[in-house]
């Protein structure tokens, strides 16, 4: 089988088919590890905290799942005080149980390992789609699926920000970090709430970790920038500026600032722009809505996660939108094909399922870890390539209503723009990067045969 082409956001992804081995010269594979009742079929990541591996455990009738194991690194598992504390986040983000929230199915210890598993998901964060929308050059993701995201994400904040201890004193729990790396929505349209491992509840908050060194800037609300305590509202916030960027294409604080200082004071000081500085025919009951999770006074904000949700839902309700998961599905297809084509070609062959998921992981990795320091990270472009209009340039009569594209989009297929990047190759700047490249290549050339003939 010839490994598939790359998908939408991970174009050096390939399935690899393993040879066959030759029992004269292959030496016999060594048993797998296992870790409690999981048996580690490969190494995904390794953080400065943990290590991310891939594994599976047998099911009823010998039924194979798998899972995602965080193991704590082999140099910090001596060090009692932050084993509690891997411990006890893994066990507190092991009683969420809830359909947008990923579940942590076990925690524990085994050969002088600490670990957790965590439920393994196939699709994408909220971070690739944007880039995902962006590279088929459209100019934000149609608003219903943008509201059934966000109404799932503050389903999930509501179950959490709820939570109670078992004597039924209140934990206001607090996630800290909502962020588009933190959201991901499936190939099948459902909507996870990912990392309550950094969540933090009232009993536990402590001066030394607060701030917004734990959450991403950009989603961080001025109460976190502040270092005040926080609570409930500060997710919702996050939870805004993400509703703001799905449905405007662009990035809230890139528009506000380019370093962390200014972005800062922005966040402390300055009230954000409304959608419709950004989008001509926005609609008002939506900015309302928007404009209301993002007010910096958080007494004025909406004070639950609920409260953004059941806005949301009745919004989509008035304007006709199905917030639907069967829908949501079919526009993850119509965004990653060749990603979702790679995975079911793989499933077919199922000794280069896990290899296909291990080289898809490492990919998004390097990905997110380049985006990163090239000062990027999640950002989508901060203009749209030449010749596309961006939502504040075009012209609100020459386009549709983003109501109507979003109720027909379901309808609507997602074709590749060949002539868009052939154009793009002739243009003067494509050449000119060319021709600086090809004198880059010659310089080092002759370098090399100078300091091999001197």
């Amino acid at each position: 089988m010839p490994p598939p082409p790359g998908g939408a956001y991970n174009a050096r992804i390939q399935v690899l088919v393993p040879t066959p081995a030759d029992p004269t010269t292959d030496p016999a594979p060594a048993a797998p590890e296992r870790l409690g009742p999981y048996e580690i079929v490969r190494l995904l990541a390794v953080g400065g905290m943990a290590e991310l591996h891939l594994a599976r455990t047998a099911g009823p009738g010998g039924a194979a799942r798998l899972v995602v194991i965080k193991r704590v690194l082999p140099q910090l598992a001596n060090q009692s005080g932050f084993v509690r504390m891997f411990l006890a986040e893994a066990r507190l983000a092991a009683t969420l149980h809830h359909p947008n929230i990923v579940h942590v199915y076990d925690t524990g210890s085994a050969q002088g390992s600490y670990f957790c598993a965590m439920e393994f998901l196939h699709g994408a964060d909220v971070r690739q789609i944007f880039r995902a929308v962006h590279q088929q050059r459209r100019e934000a993701m149609p608003i219903a699926h943008a509201t059934n995201i966000l109404a799932g994400v503050s389903a999930g904040l509501h179950y959490a920000h709820e939570k109670t201890a078992p004597d039924g004193s209140p934990l206001n729990l607090v996630h800290r970090d909502v962020s588009p790396q933190n959201v991901f929505v499936t190939f099948e349209g459902g909507v996870k709430l990912l990392d309550f491992g950094i969540a933090k509840t009232s009993h536990r908050m402590t001066a030394s970790r607060r701030g917004p060194l734990r959450g991403k800037l950009a989603y961080t609300s001025p109460e976190q920038c502040r270092g005040e305590p926080l609570d409930r509202r500060a997710d919702v916030y996050a939870a805004a500026v993400m509703l703001w960027e799905l449905t405007t294409g662009q990035r809230l604080r890139r528009r506000q600032g380019d370093t962390p200082e200014r972005i800062t004071r922005a966040i402390i000081e300055e009230e954000p722009p409304p959608p419709s500085a950004v989008v001509a025919d926005y609609p008002p009951d939506l900015e309302a809505i928007v404009m209301r999770g993002l007010r910096r006074d958080r007494d004025a904000r909406y004070q639950t996660a609920r409260e953004l949700q059941l806005d949301l839902e009745a919004f989509a309700t008035a304007h006709g939108l199905a917030l639907s998961t069967a829908s949501l599905a079919e526009h993850m297809r119509a965004l990653f094909p060749t990603e979702i084509e790679s995975w079911e070609r793989a499933e077919r062959e199922a000794s280069a399922l896990t290899e296909h998921i291990a080289l898809t992981f490492q990919a998004r990795t390097r990905e997110a870890a380049a985006g990163d320091e090239a000062g990027g990270g999640d950002e989508t472009p901060a203009t749209a390539p030449a010749g596309v209009a961006t939502p504040i340039e075009a012209e609100p009569t020459a386009r549709q209503s983003i109501l109507a594209r979003s109720a027909r989009f379901a309808r609507a297929e997602v074709t590749p723009r060949a002539a868009d990047a052939a154009a793009w190759l002739r243009s003067p700047l494509a050449l000119t990067l060319l021709a600086l490249i090809l004198a880059v290549v010659t310089c080092v050339a002759a370098a090399a045969a100078w300091l091999l003939w001197r």
